[in-house]
C-alpha cells in the first residue's frame, strides 16, 4: 500500500486533533470503558474507497489491530 507523504501527514494531523485532549461529542456521548467491534455486510458487488487510508489510519491509532 502506498499512501502520498501529505496524504499520511493529513491523517496525523487529524488524529492529533481528536487524540489530543479527545473529541468533545466522543466524550459526552461515548464512555470512557466501552469496548466495540464491527462487522461489515455486504449485500450486493460493489465499490469500496478509502480502505488504504482506513489501514494507515488503524495502524498510527493501535499497530496490533487485526
Amino acid at each position: 500500500m502506498y499512501l502520498p507523504q501529505a496524504t499520511l501527514r493529513l491523517i496525523e494531523l487529524a488524529l492529533a486533533e481528536d487524540l489530543d485532549g479527545g473529541d468533545s461529542t466522543s466524550i459526552a456521548t461515548i464512555p470512557a470503558d466501552l469496548s466495540a467491534h464491527a462487522t461489515v455486510l455486504v449485500k450486493a458487488n460493489g465499490v469500496i474507497a478509502g480502505l488504504d487510508v482506513a489501514a494507515a489510519v488503524c495502524r498510527l491509532v493501535d499497530p496490533t489491530l487485526a
